[in-house]
């Protein structure tokens, strides 16, 4: 081998090592304005709130050619003309993955502190007069084993361990486990078939138990390089059990079966894209009990110049006990309007219109919200370095 082959192999070997581990740190910083004609979102009494906040986050990475690990941490801190909605929240997840040739071991750990100022449009509705702290804290491992070229089996599981500051509110703890065998049909097509367990404990003065075991059928398609479609359809059974006390007036136990759906659609342009989600699943509340909630979700983004990009989300859902005795059936929407202008490489000025709306069936009339908020963050690129 020539003597300058030679030099130039062990100079890449020295200058690219062949297990690098690279590293990157990602900061951000921002503050806005925000005005809330009605943070309760009740019918007639509102409180209108004006206000600041501050919210600084980092994201911390590692990457080897068969691990990663992020640690991502948002803090923000919120102060109000009326204190009782001041809340200082926390977010902070843990990610870590392993791939092997033939599998993928993941798993996730995180903890969010915030409050039901910004929690409870989705779930009870309830935001209370004052912002009551909610904190939720998980565990989730998974393990994506390859069978073949073409078939592949997912495992995962997750632990949830929900907390109110407040009696008005309950606390409750979810464990879930599931398991999906994936096909690859073809290179723009791959089936799903999956099946569930969840098990959601209140902590109430029922003991409330229910389980919930469901199979779903689907799939992912790429219908072209820039659409996508997800979908999966299927059926659960619920099952609750409470303790009771001796005559109690209704029944300690019953027996629900529900249609799950979820599916997703994903559009892109280069300077535009599109995502839609339209869904029917079960989720533990904290009311006490389980849910089913009927939604649809989408977003719309499009870049107007280099500077600027305009954005658009709507969200319609309706929200029943699974249980039909229980009377908290809920229309409710959300939908908000901004745009983001950059004004440098990292500083960028946003602006944004929130209009809220919810309708309990149980109630005659409608409760409606609008907000608008007005911020700027300052975003660094992130630092990369590699050992």
């Amino acid at each position: 081998m020539p003597r300058d082959a030679r030099l130039l192999i062990i100079a890449t070997a020295f200058a690219v090592p062949l297990h690098a581990a690279e590293y990157t740190a990602a900061g951000r910083i921002g503050t806005s304005g925000e005005y809330d004609d009605n943070v309760r979102l009740v019918e007639s009494g509102g409180t209108s709130i004006a206000g600041a906040s501050v919210a600084p986050a980092l994201r911390l990475g590692y990457r080897t050619p068969d691990v990663t690990a992020s640690l991502d941490t948002q803090l923000n801190f919120a102060r109000f003309d009326e204190s009782d909605y001041d809340s200082n929240d926390q977010r902070m997840v843990f990610d870590v993955a392993k791939k092997t040739p033939r599998n993928e071991l993941a798993l996730q750990a995180g903890g969010v502190r915030d409050s039901t100022r910004t929690s409870e449009l989705e779930d009870t509705g309830r935001v209370s007069n004052r912002a009551v702290r909610r904190e939720d804290y998980w565990i989730a491992p998974s393990w994506l084993t390859y069978l073949g070229e073409r078939n592949a089996l997912r495992f995962g599981a997750s632990f949830h361990d929900v907390f109110f500051d407040s009696a008005s509110y309950t606390d409750y703890t979810t464990a879930a486990a599931d398991a999906t065998w994936l096909h690859i049909l073809s290179p723009r097509t791959t089936l799903k078939l999956q099946g569930y367990l969840n098990r959601f404990e209140a902590n109430d003065a029922l003991d409330t138990r229910s389980d919930t075991a469901g199979v779903l059928a689907g799939a992912d398609f790429a219908l072209t390089q820039n659409l996508k479609l997800s979908a999966l359809a299927g059926l659960a059974n619920v099952e609750t059990r409470y303790d009771l006390p001796p005559g109690a007036p209704f029944a300690d136990r019953s027996d629900e079966n529900v249609t799950v759906v979820d599916a997703k659609l994903d559009y892109t342009q280069p300077r535009w894209s599109l995502s839609f989600n339209v869904a029917s699943q079960t989720y533990p509340s904290g009311d006490g009990l389980v849910q089913q909630r009927h939604f649809a979700r989408a977003s719309w983004s499009y870049r107007i110049s280099e500077l600027a990009t305009l954005r658009i989300g709507a969200l319609y859902g309706k929200n029943e006990s699974v249980e039909s005795r229980f009377a908290i059936d809920r229309d409710y929407a959300d939908a908000d309007v901004g745009i983001d202008w950059r004004i440098t490489q990292s500083l960028f000025l946003n602006a944004r219109y929130r209009y809220r709306f919810q309708d309990y069936d149980y109630s005659a009339g409608e409760a409606d919200g609008n907000a608008v908020l007005l911020g700027l963050r300052y975003e660094p690129a992130p630092k990369r370095w590699s050992r």
